[in-house]
């Protein structure tokens, strides 16, 4: 049986690495979608569901609700909502599970899997996508899944071994608390070695700097760390172009001079990948009283063609407003 553990955790564990290293993001979270569209399958046996029309039916629903969590959540604020709601669901069923176990019906345990299955897909997803910087977002993405698989081991092994006082018997039977404890004390390995600073290169490798033990405060390691964390900034170069009515020009290459936006407001306020956009400096006053010569102008552009639709002004020289947080410098 171990063996066939074994076996099957080390086949998974090798998909989950190309998944979340060798893929783009837009096909990580389709695995990620496809995956917990698999386990609402599996779900559905918990609602006592028989036939396979009606698993497919529930399904259904499921991938339906992910499309629409992941459409939703494009906003952080909506993001912060949905998953303050997910944790307020997890508190609920903790007591639930804690003060009243027995009361259970086939039809709750199926209306259950939604706020389990649901918000694990977005956290899992838009952590993978929206975390950047070279391996940030799938690196933050495996130590958060190992911590879980930590969890589920350490249990395993201490509970199969020393496992004698029984943690909730009206729940789970084979559940102790030796288990419990081994589950916590693999968990804490697996944080400690996070905030060490262990990277997957120093791992496998033996790759860069040692890690070391020197403070759980990420600011004590990195002189740094006072200001903003980089890696969630997309440089923008700044262009001239020219802000008619018509289809826009860009007039010069080669820009020297870049200004840092938030990976997740670009996407938000765009509903595009931060690539995908463009940081102007308007020419002329063929769009005045609304663009003037000199404004800075935020657009979207498909092969380099300027979508005119999407203008946002950042700083106007009528009304100096801001409307991200930048880090600006010069190359």
């Amino acid at each position: 049986m171990l063996k066939i553990r074994i076996l099957t955790a080390s086949m998974l564990g090798a998909g989950l690495l190309v998944s979340l290293f060798l893929m783009p993001p837009s096909g990580t979270v389709l695995v990620f979608a496809l995956v917990l569209t698999l386990a609402a399958w599996e779900w559905a046996a918990f609602g006592r569901v028989r036939s396979r029309a009606a698993r497919l039916a529930y399904v259904a629903g499921v991938a339906a609700l992910l499309w629409l969590s992941w459409q939703w959540t494009m906003s952080p604020a909506h993001l912060e909502l949905f998953l303050m709601a997910a944790c307020a669901w997890w508190v609920m069923a903790f007591l639930w599970l804690t003060l009243a176990p027995e009361r259970h019906q086939p039809a709750v345990a199926l209306l259950c899997g939604i706020p389990v299955l649901v918000p694990a897909f977005v956290a899992l997803a838009r952590v993978q996508v929206s975390v950047r910087g070279f391996a940030r977002g799938p690196e933050l993405v495996l130590w958060m899944l190992l911590l879980v698989f930590a969890a589920d081991i350490g249990a395993y092994f201490a509970g199969r071994s020393l496992g004698r006082h029984k943690l909730a018997p009206r729940v789970s039977p084979g559940k102790t608390w030796e288990g419990a404890i081994g589950g916590l004390l693999a968990v804490g390995l697996v944080a400690l070695a996070g905030t060490a600073g262990v990277s997957l290169a120093w791992l496998a490798q033996g790759e860069g700097p040692a890690p070391e033990l020197v403070s759980l405060d990420p600011r004590a390691r990195s002189p740094e760390a006072s200001g903003p964390d980089r890696t969630q900034f997309h440089l923008l170069p700044k262009v001239a172009a020219v802000a008619a009515a018509g289809s826009a020009q860009h007039l010069a290459d080669g820009a020297t001079e870049f200004i840092g936006f938030r990976h997740d407001w670009l996407s938000a306020t765009f509903n595009r990948e931060p690539e995908d956009i463009i940081l102007e400096t308007a020419v002329g006053d063929s769009m005045e009283p609304y663009i003037r010569d000199g404004d800075l102008l935020l657009d979207r552009h498909v092969a380099h063609e300027v979508v005119n639709c999407s203008l946002r002004a950042l700083v106007s020289s009528a009304r100096a407003t801001s409307v991200a947080s930048a880090i600006i410098g010069k190359t």
